[in-house]
């Protein structure tokens, strides 16, 4: 591949890609150089995709030291998860009172079902449904200043939270939930909202509680092929 068929769309997938399957360590610095090289590309098109990244809160771009990719505590991702519940259940709420139509949320659930059926399962495949399946949510709730708000709190970034080892019966019962949230969305029933925390924040609280105890300085783990969100 030629640097000049070396776009900075390409870059960025690749590096954030392996940014989130934990080939780069939370902490570590990320060279300019190594990465031109990796890339087979100029430096330009690796600073871009750095300044994209931190702006998903993957990286944190230091002046005169360098790119690091971001670590974040378990304080953080305890914040987090307990503001998603809620303006998660407030996006269910908004969507019921719409009366829109859920198809999307249908087939991000179809995608994520191929994925659970798939002979070979690919967590990262089954990660980007399961995070567009909740970001649309948001999107169905009408409301432009909630949906930016999801976005600037990164989410996306730190989804790793929900990554660890589940049985497949559990795996099974999350998406069962899955249904259950857009079922109640469809026939309209109002503990919707409610169920909505209760699928993000009530069994992640018994993880957090275990990931706290287990060790003192949290950084999210990488990425294995026995995990799942």
């Amino acid at each position: 591949m030629s640097k000049l068929t070396v776009s900075h769309e390409y870059v960025y997938t690749q590096i954030r890609q392996n940014i989130r399957l934990g080939k780069y360590e939370s902490g570590s610095k990320l060279s300019e150089n190594k990465l031109a090289k990796e890339f087979n590309c100029s430096r330009v098109p690796v600073r871009e995709a750095f300044l994209r990244l931190q702006q998903e809160g993957l990286v944190t771009i230091y002046p005169q030291s360098g790119t690091y990719v971001r670590t974040y505590t378990l304080e953080d991702y305890r914040n987090a998860i307990e503001i998603r519940a809620y303006l998660e259940s407030l996006a269910v709420s908004l969507v019921i009172e719409r009366d829109v139509s859920v198809d999307s949320l249908e087939r991000e659930y179809l995608m994520m079902q191929q994925v659970i059926e798939s002979p070979e399962f690919d967590l990262h495949l089954f990660g980007e449904h399961h995070y567009n399946f909740h970001r649309q949510l948001v999107i169905l709730s009408g409301n432009s200043l909630l949906l930016e708000i999801y976005d600037r709190l990164h989410f996306h970034a730190i989804q790793q939270i929900f990554f660890r080892p589940m049985t497949r019966e559990e795996l099974l019962l999350t998406h069962q939930e899955h249904r259950m949230l857009i079922d109640y969305i469809i026939n309209k029933d109002s503990q919707g909202p409610q169920f909505a925390v209760r699928h993000l924040w009530d069994r992640k609280r018994a993880t957090l509680a275990q990931l706290e105890t287990e060790q003192q300085g949290f950084a999210y783990p990488p990425v294995s092929e026995s995990t799942v969100i």
